[in-house]
C-alpha cells in the first residue's frame, strides 16, 4: 500500500504543482504587462500635472520654483518615488526622494521641501561613485513660452537610447521616463522620474502580498487534499488488488465457482469480471475434460471388451478357433486401432507446435486428388469461380475428406463450393439440436449406436483454426451446410510457395 500511496500522492501533487506553476507564470506575465502600463500611466499623469501647474503659475518660472512644482506633483498619487534634475550637459544637479526600495537620493533635510535655496551642481552626491546606465525611456517635452505652455510626447513615446550617469543605488528598471524642459525653444534642463513598481507601491504591494499568501495557503491546502486523496485512493486500490491477487491464487489452486466481491474502481472491476469469466471457462473445461475422458474410455473399452470376450471364449472353448472368429477378432482390433489413431490425429492438431504452410493451390488439382482417393466422391458436385485458393494442401484435403465422408454417410450426394475465402459443403440431412458438433466426441446420436468416434468435425475445426478461420454448421431448409471461412494475411503466405 505504501508504494501505491506514494505513486498516487506524487501524481496528484504533480497535477497540483503544474496548475499552480501555470497560475504563477500567468500572474507573472500579467504582472509584467500591467507593471509597464502602470508606470507609463504614472509618468504621463505626473507630466500632465506639472504642465498644468506651470501653466497656471504667475510670474517667471525659476529652477527653484520648478523643483517645487515637480515636488508637489509627485506626491499627488504617490506613484513617483524620486526625481533627478540634470543640467544642459546631462549632469545631475539636484535630486529628490528615494528609490523603489527606499534608498535616499540626497541627504537634504526634507524630501518634500517647500523652500530651496541653493542648487549647487552635484551637491550631496559623490560623482566618483556614479555608474553609467544605457537608458531608453519614455520622454515628454515641456516647452515654456512667454504666454504658452505645451506638453508633447516624442513620436512612439520612447526617446533614443542614451548613456547617462546615475547614483549607484539607481537601477535601470527604476526609471519611468524623462521630462525635458525647453525655455522659448531652447533646451534648459531635464528631470529623470523614478517610479515605484506595483510591488513596491504600498496599496498594490499589500494586495500582492495577500495574493502571494493566499497562493501559499492554496499550496498547503492542495498538499493536504493530495495526502487525503492519496490515502483514500491507495486504500481502495489495495483492496481491489488484494481481491484480484486472492482470486488468481484460488484459481492456481484449482478452486472453482469463486465468489468475487465488487470493486469501486471500474478498471479493476473489469479485471475481476475477466477473472470470473476465466473461472467459468476453467470450470467448463474441467467438466468437458471429464466428459472427454469418459467418452474416450467408452469408445476404447468397447472394442477392447469385444476382443477380451472373444479371447476368453476361445480359451474356454465357447468360440472355436476358426477363420470366422479370427476375422471377427481382427475387425475389433482394427476398430480399436482406428479410434486410437483418430485420437492421436486430433491431439496433434491441438499441439502448439503444429504449423501449416500456405500455398496457392489449383482447386481442380484438389478435386482430382479427392476423386482418385475415393470413388464414392464421383457423386459429389464441385463448384468454383476462382481457379486458385490459398491453403495448406494436406490439411484442407483431410478436412474435405472428413466432411464428405460424414455427408455421404447420411445422404447419396453432396455439394462442395469453393469460395475466395473458404469452402461450403452441403448435403441433405437432419441436424440435431443443442449439439456442438465441433466439440470432441459429440454426436447427434446420444445413444452411440451410430458408430464413429465423434472426432470428424472437431478435426475439421482444428484445421480451420490453424488457418486462422472459423467453422459453422447450420440448417438450410432440407439441407445441412458446413461453412469453413478463413482470411489469410499476406504475411502468412509462404514466400517460397509454388503453384501446384
Amino acid at each position: 500500500m505504501r508504494k501505491i500511496f506514494f505513486r498516487t500522492f506524487l501524481s496528484i501533487m504533480s497535477v497540483a504543482l503544474i496548475i499552480l506553476i501555470f497560475i504563477g507564470v500567468s500572474m507573472m506575465f500579467f504582472y509584467t504587462s500591467a507593471k509597464k502600463n502602470w508606470i507609463e500611466e504614472g509618468f504621463d499623469a505626473f507630466s500632465q500635472r506639472v504642465a498644468t501647474t506651470v501653466s497656471s503659475s504667475s510670474g517667471e518660472i525659476s529652477f527653484s520654483k520648478f523643483v517645487q512644482i515637480t515636488d508637489a506633483a509627485s506626491i499627488v498619487d504617490n506613484r513617483i518615488s524620486g526625481l533627478l534634475f540634470r543640467d544642459i550637459d546631462g549632469k545631475i544637479v539636484y535630486s529628490l526622494g528615494v528609490t523603489q526600495l527606499g534608498d535616499k537620493l540626497a541627504q537634504r533635510k526634507s524630501f518634500r521641501s517647500s523652500e530651496l535655496t541653493q542648487t549647487t551642481k552635484g551637491q550631496d552626491l559623490d560623482p566618483d561613485k556614479f555608474i553609467t546606465i544605457n537608458v531608453k525611456d519614455r520622454v515628454n517635452l515641456l516647452n515654456l513660452e512667454d504666454n504658452k505652455v505645451t506638453l508633447d510626447a516624442i513620436d512612439g513615446g520612447y526617446g533614443p537610447s542614451r548613456s547617462l550617469e546615475f547614483p549607484p543605488m539607481i537601477k535601470k528598471e527604476y526609471i519611468s521616463g524623462s521630462l525635458e524642459v525647453f525655455l522659448r525653444g531652447q533646451y534648459a534642463f531635464s528631470v529623470d522620474v523614478l517610479s515605484y513598481s506595483p510591488s513596491t507601491y504600498s496599496p498594490i504591494a499589500r494586495i500582492i502580498r495577500k495574493a502571494s499568501n493566499w497562493l501559499f495557503i492554496c499550496f498547503l491546502i492542495s498538499l493536504l487534499i493530495a495526502l487525503l486523496l492519496s490515502f483514500r485512493i491507495s486504500k481502495v486500490n489495495q483492496k481491489s488488488i488484494n481481491i484480484i491477487k486472492n482470486a488468481l491464487g484460488a484459481l492456481t489452486k484449482g478452486e472453482e465457482q469463486l465468489e468475487l466481491p465488487h470493486s469501486k474502481i471500474e478498471e479493476h472491476q473489469e479485471i475481476i469480471d475477466s477473472i470470473s469469466r476465466l473461472d467459468e471457462s476453467l470450470t467448463l473445461n474441467r467438466k468437458n475434460r471429464k466428459a472427454w475422458l469418459s467418452s474416450i474410455t467408452h469408445d476404447l473399452n468397447t472394442p477392447i471388451a469385444s476382443i477380451k470376450l472373444l479371447l476368453d471364449g476361445m480359451e474356454d472353448g465357447v468360440f472355436p478357433l476358426s477363420l470366422e472368429t479370427i476375422r471377427t477378432l481382427k475387425k475389433e482390433q482394427n476398430d480399436l486401432s482406428h479410434k486410437i489413431n483418430r485420437v492421436v490425429l486430433y491431439s496433434s492438431f491441438q499441439s502448439p507446435d503444429k504449423d501449416i504452410t500456405l500455398f496457392k493451390i489449383e482447386i481442380q488439382y484438389i478435386i482430382d486428388d479427392l476423386k482418385r482417393a475415393n470413388k464414392n466422391y464421383s457423386n459429389v458436385e464441385f463448384n468454383y469461380k476462382d481457379p486458385y485458393i490459398y491453403c495448406d494442401y494436406s490439411t484442407i484435403k483431410l478436412a474435405l475428406k472428413e466432411l464428405l465422408d460424414n455427408a455421404l454417410a447420411v445422404s447419396d450426394s453432396a455439394c462442395v463450393s469453393f469460395e475466395k475465402d473458404g469452402i461450403i459443403v452441403t448435403n441433405k440431412a437432419k441436424l440435431a439440436k443443442n449439439v456442438d458438433f465441433f466439440e470432441p466426441w459429440e454426436r447427434g446420436d446420444k445413444s452411440r449406436t451410430s458408430g464413429g468416434t465423434g472426432l470428424g468435425l472437431p478435426i475439421v475445426a482444428q484445421i480451420i483454426s490453424l488457418h486462422h478461420g472459423t467453422s459453422l454448421i447450420e440448417k438450410d431448409g432440407e439441407n445441412v451446410k458446413v461453412k469453413l471461412k478463413w482470411s489469410l494475411p499476406l504475411a502468412l503466405i509462404a514466400k517460397k510457395g509454388k503453384d501446384k
